[in-house]
């Protein structure tokens, strides 16, 4: 055996010696299996967080996507293959995207809490999902929307116009109540549905807002809820709004809308954020902020 070859073996057992001291610093992996362990992250980690929409999204996640294309072994004896090939198995871009944050979330956990000493998600590659963009509603459309909504039924014609008005999510507006409507603070209580940072936040109630409300009150008289319906319902409406205007219309840009007419009349972006409940100022700017053509006009008429 040559030196040079000695000191190669040399440090190979040296290599072997070190790596079972360092291993013997580390707790004995959990014995978990993954079913267990992901069910366990989503009654510890996001129950008490999420919304009862979001928990329920996330639980079918886990179940349709992840538990029936995983082998239930123990949580430190998947691999990053599987997970790979469990990431690939899934067509939609947008299901892929929201089933891979779950795995980086729950394996990232474990490897913390040091239920496993390796994190498999570590070498997960996957393709971003490309998002839509959803232009806001111009003066005009805005004009033919609100002259469109009148002609709808109650209270649906009044849910639509308080969508223009607050930038709720869909849903977010079956979640309220009238005590949500606190006059004497001057503010309604919206209570979110996707970001933690939207769960509860205070909408200051401006002239036309305040108008709608006192309207809708007057006329609900003793039920609890803002709008008593339901997402099925509001779909359907939706769908004959569609027919009716002359441009591609989605709820989602009655969204974009009112942050861009927000933007437009100089409330602040960090207002704006937390009016639209995004977990950033940057989310505001980027995705839902588009300055109408008009208004760059008006603009430019100050230089």
């Amino acid at each position: 055996m040559s030196e040079l070859e000695e000191v190669k073996q040399e440090l190979s057992e040296v290599k072997a010696v070190l790596r079972e001291l360092v291993e013997g610093l580390h707790p004995p992996p959990r014995e978990i299996s993954l079913l267990d362990y992901l069910d366990e992250w989503l009654i510890i980690c996001k129950k008490p967080f999420v919304s009862e929409k979001t928990y329920r999204d996330l639980t079918r996640n886990v179940h349709k996507h992840i538990a029936d294309r995983l082998p239930n072994k123990w949580l430190y004896e998947v691999t990053t293959d599987e997970l790979q090939g469990c990431l690939n198995a899934i067509t939609q871009t947008r299901t892929r995207e929201s089933v891979h944050t779950v795995l980086l979330n729950a394996f990232g956990r474990a490897y913390k809490l040091g239920y496993i000493h390796a994190n498999p998600c570590e070498g997960l590659i996957y393709k971003k999902h490309r998002r839509t963009v959803r232009e806001p509603l111009t003066h005009e459309q805005q004009e033919e929307f609100r002259a469109e909504i009148s002609q709808c039924r109650k209270p649906y014609c009044q849910l639509f116009l308080f969508y223009l008005l607050t930038g709720v999510r869909k849903a977010e507006p079956l979640l309220l109540r009238w005590e949500d409507v606190r006059e004497a603070e001057n503010v309604i209580i919206l209570r979110g549905t996707k970001t933690e940072s939207s769960l509860e936040r205070p909408l200051p109630l401006y002239g036309e807002l305040k108008e709608l409300l006192r309207a809708m009150k007057a006329e609900r008289g003793r039920n609890s809820m803002l709008f008593p319906v339901s997402l099925t319902g509001i779909q359907k409406e939706v769908v004959k709004l569609q027919r009716k205007l002359s441009f591609r219309f989605s709820l989602h840009m009655l969204r974009h809308t009112f942050v861009s007419n927000c933007v437009e009349k100089g409330v602040s972006l960090k207002v704006v954020q937390r009016w639209a409940g995004h977990s950033s100022v940057e989310t505001t700017e980027k995705i839902y902020t588009h300055i109408s053509s008009d208004f760059e006009q008006q603009e430019a008429r100050k230089i």
